[in-house]
């Protein structure tokens, strides 16, 4: 015990500085525990948190699923957003690919005829994907 000032004082500091550092009651467990070690302490009680948490809602998600259901939950029937989805991704990819291929039409007017094709051929392309996405959505919103 430092006389001076009362309190509980350990062995020397590093050895650089010299100092002393004081004992705090009921932490000598942890004496030697960096705080890169209490930071993953810290960080795996978030992740076990986190995981039991997520355990329990699978659970209550479960034994909410066995009961027969009469009403559709909230987001049961999402086939017309996936549609709109579609759509206007297939809107947005024919007017990036037509906005390049008029730029570089200006740019370079004696291979226009190229870039218009090239530009065709993609937008069919853009096309088939989209008819296809759609084809798919249609024939779930049929099946049920």
């Amino acid at each position: 015990m430092d006389v001076r000032s009362g309190a509980n004082v350990s062995a020397p500091g590093p050895a650089s500085t010299g100092e002393a550092r004081p004992v705090r009651p009921g932490n000598s467990h942890r004496e030697n525990v960096s705080s890169t070690s209490l930071g993953v302490e810290i960080q795996m009680k978030w992740f076990k948190s986190i995981m039991f948490a997520g355990a329990l809602f699978l659970l209550a998600n479960g034994t909410a699923q066995a009961q027969p259901t009469t009403v559709a939950g909230p987001f049961s029937d999402l086939k017309a957003i996936g549609a709109g989805l579609v759509i206007i991704g297939a809107a947005l990819g024919i007017g990036s690919l037509a906005k390049g291929a008029v730029e570089s039409m200006s740019r370079q007017p004696e291979i226009a005829g190229n870039i218009q094709t090239a530009m065709i051929i993609a937008a069919a392309l853009i096309e088939g994907v989209t008819f296809f996405a759609l084809v798919i959505i249609i024939l779930q919103v049929l099946r049920g």
